[in-house]
């Protein structure tokens, strides 16, 4: 059993067919069409998109954070947030206290997670259909710009992919002047890179996003039969305080590592959601970085399977084996 897979249909099939037969396979209108969607869908002016959320993030970085400055990341979280800033010649500073000049709030798991900051990327890879205390997470009513991913496993997908949604007009034309190998009106401008979506990516990321409130409703469905199986056998994720699109199942044991070989055993995957980022070698052998410390409560974390392929014996299958590792 996979701990994370992409659900695709016959319609999205059927849309990816149609970017095939269209002659523009590079990017092009299904590109500008998603985009709208995805900025319609969270309620912002414009969106960007890019051939992965890495890129998006280091477009967003470029376009708010100013070179050669901190910016406040947390230490839990996949090491691209960490990267786009190093990429973007930014220092991260790994602090769960997530305010400051410059701030990255990540929105872990699709939960909203609270920010304050002057400049502000919302890094919510996980959290495309998730709300925080002003409505839906993108709005940027708070931020600068937010970036979602629509990688493989993800809320929705493109197969490899990410957007980058945006109040700025100006900040719109910096992410695409970046993307397009830093050219404006076919002149180079900036020396930019090649962080272009494909037709084929934006139609099965339009067809996904047809769909995303049914695949919203049917995540809760699993992550309630979690609860209710896993209840009083392990610590559980605590209530959601806003609306969300439940994107990873956490749960938490001192004996993770016992319990993650136990089910890998009866070939059930799971997944670690996220080493510490500065003990990462990339961070933690350099002088820039190996000082920060903190979100010891990590390394209790383990990731149970959660996507829309499982099915309702899936989940108590998973139950099943938790409980039977728990009363060995």
């Amino acid at each position: 059993m996979k701990y994370g897979a992409p659900h695709v249909t016959a319609t999205d099939i059927t849309w990816v067919d149609r970017a095939l037969s269209s002659g523009t396979l590079s990017q092009g209108p299904l590109v500008e069409t998603f985009e709208k969607g995805v900025a319609g869908y969270v309620g912002a002016k414009y969106a960007c998109a890019f051939n992965s959320a890495t890129s998006a993030l280091f477009a967003a970085y470029t376009a708010v954070f100013p070179p050669g400055e901190n910016v406040v990341i947390p230490p839990v979280t996949f090491v691209a947030t960490a990267n786009a800033a190093v990429n973007a010649q930014l220092t991260p500073v790994f602090s769960d206290n997530l305010w400051g000049k410059n701030v990255v709030p990540v929105h872990m798991a699709g939960r909203w997670c609270e920010f304050s900051g002057k400049r502000v990327v919302e890094d919510a890879a996980h959290a495309l259909g998730s709300y925080g205390p002003d409505g839906k997470i993108g709005n940027c009513k708070h931020s600068d710009i937010t970036v979602f991913s629509t990688h493989a496993i993800k809320n929705i997908t493109t197969g490899e992919g990410g957007v980058a949604a945006t109040n700025s007009r100006r900040m719109l034309e910096n992410m695409q002047i970046l993307r397009d190998n830093g050219r404006k009106r076919g002149k180079c401008v900036v020396p930019g890179w090649n962080l272009r979506m494909s037709e084929m990516q934006a139609a099965l990321g339009i067809s996904q996003l047809e769909r995303i409130e049914k695949t919203k409703e049917r995540r809760h469905e699993l992550f309630s039969m979690y609860l209710h199986g896993l209840n009083g056998i392990v610590d559980l994720p605590k209530p959601f305080e806003y609306e969300t699109f439940p994107h990873l199942f956490v749960i938490h044991t001192g004996r993770r590592d016992r319990l993650k070989k136990h089910l890998a055993k009866v070939e059930i995957e799971t997944a670690i959601n996220y080493p510490l980022v500065y003990e990462q070698p990339a961070y933690k052998y350099s002088e820039h970085y190996s000082s920060y410390k903190g979100a010891e409560w990590a390394r209790t974390c383990l990731s149970l399977p959660l996507h829309n392929n499982l099915k309702d014996g899936d989940v108590l299958k998973v139950c099943h084996e938790v409980k039977r590792w728990r009363e060995r």
